[in-house]
Formats: structure tokens, C-alpha cells, sequence
């Protein structure tokens, strides 16, 4: 099976070198985070702007349960690129076991505005961060509407 790497063209010498996007999904298929982010944080340092390689930083550090960092990561992925997969709902999830409940209901809420992948998924964050700040009724609505989905 061939294997693509992202290239970085570097103008106006047009030097070429290989991102080990690659080698840190595989890592991160292996749950092997400390590799998978040393391979990252290289790519972050040389592409600032990468929203996909923020995204799969956050997803290394949640591997190592450093939600912290997994939630700066997934910061920057969200506010380089709203869009990129799932990246706003990693966010609001980090959010969430921050106990930082109403910065987890308005990511996940904005996550839904740009249309992430799992519609009930992202209800059921919400309902879970509405009840988490004793908001039961919006949660109840919630949940309702996650079912519904």
C-alpha cells in the first residue's frame, strides 16, 4: 500500500522535505502518544496554521490524559479552521473534564453551528455540560433533541 506524506515546499528554493504526518497517525493508531507528539509538535513548529495537525496534537495529548494541553491544541485547530473534523467538539469535550462547563456549552454549541460530523454526539456534550451547570431543564431538551437525531 503506498503511503503519502505532506510535503512542505519552502519558495523560492523550492526545497521539499517530508512531514511525518504519516508516522504520527500510525503512532496515534497505536496509542504510542509520546510519539506521535514529538512527530507533531515538528509539524505544528514548521506548518503554524496546520489545523489538522493541531487536531491530532490535541488527540495525542488526550491519549496521555493531559487535558490541558490536548485542549490548547485543540483550540488552535478550532480557531485555525472551524471546519476541520471534530476539532470544536475535541475542544468542548477538553472544556468539559476542565470543568470549565459554560466554555464546554459554547464550543459544542458552535461546533454544532459549523456542522460537525455527529449531530447527537455533540447534543449529548451539551446536555452533559447543561447539566453539569444544574441547568436540568435545557439539558432535558437536550437529550431529547440528541435522541431524535
Amino acid at each position: 500500500m503506498a503511503r503519502w506524506k505532506v510535503l512542505l515546499c519552502l519558495a523560492p528554493i523550492l526545497v521539499c522535505q517530508a512531514l511525518p504526518f504519516d508516522d504520527a497517525e500510525s503512532a496515534l493508531k497505536r496509542r504510542d502518544a509520546a510519539t506521535a507528539i514529538r512527530l507533531l509538535e515538528k509539524v505544528v513548529r514548521k506548518e503554524p496554521k496546520n489545523a489538522h495537525a493541531y487536531r491530532l496534537l490535541g488527540l495525542a495529548y488526550s491519549l496521555k490524559n493531559d487535558v490541558e494541553r490536548a485542549a490548547e491544541s485543540f483550540d488552535r485547530a478550532c480557531r485555525l479552521d472551524p471546519k476541520e473534523p471534530n476539532a470544536c467538539y475535541f475542544l468542548g469535550l477538553a472544556y468539559y473534564h476542565l470543568n470549565r462547563f459554560e466554555d464546554s456549552l459554547a464550543t459544542l454549541q458552535a461546533a454544532l453551528r459549523f456542522g460537525a460530523s455527529d449531530r447527537a454526539l455533540i447534543l449529548l456534550g451539551i446536555a452533559e455540560a447543561f447539566e453539569a451547570m444544574g441547568r436540568t431543564v435545557n439539558a432535558e431538551e437536550s437529550y431529547q433533541q440528541a435522541a431524535a437525531t
